[in-house]
């Protein structure tokens, strides 16, 4: 029912936007990035968004349009003062 009433998870009444969600999970990656400082950091969250992370880091390249990131899956992302950049990639085939 859930998702015939909103395709995609999208316009869903008073839920967080993507962006909203977006932005929301890369200010944490750059406040544990912080805390962390050179030390390397494991962060695990659903395959949606840690697309949406992927999608921001890359201007929207990654992932591709015929892959998927699972749940848990293995990105390696490097957050530093200049910037994020996407070092290890690992999208499966839908």
């Amino acid at each position: 029912d859930f998702w015939q009433r909103f395709p995609g998870g999208r316009d869903v009444p008073d839920a967080e936007t993507v962006d909203e969600l977006r932005d929301r999970a890369f200010a944490t990656l750059e406040e544990i990035a912080d805390i962390a400082g050179d030390d390397p950091v494991v962060a695990v969250a659903h395959g949606g968004l840690i697309g949406q992370i992927l999608r921001h880091i890359t201007d929207g390249e990654l992932p591709r349009p015929d892959e998927r990131i699972g749940n848990g899956s293995q990105q390696i992302i490097e957050l530093t003062s200049s910037g994020a950049r996407v070092i290890g990639y690992h999208g499966s085939p839908r």
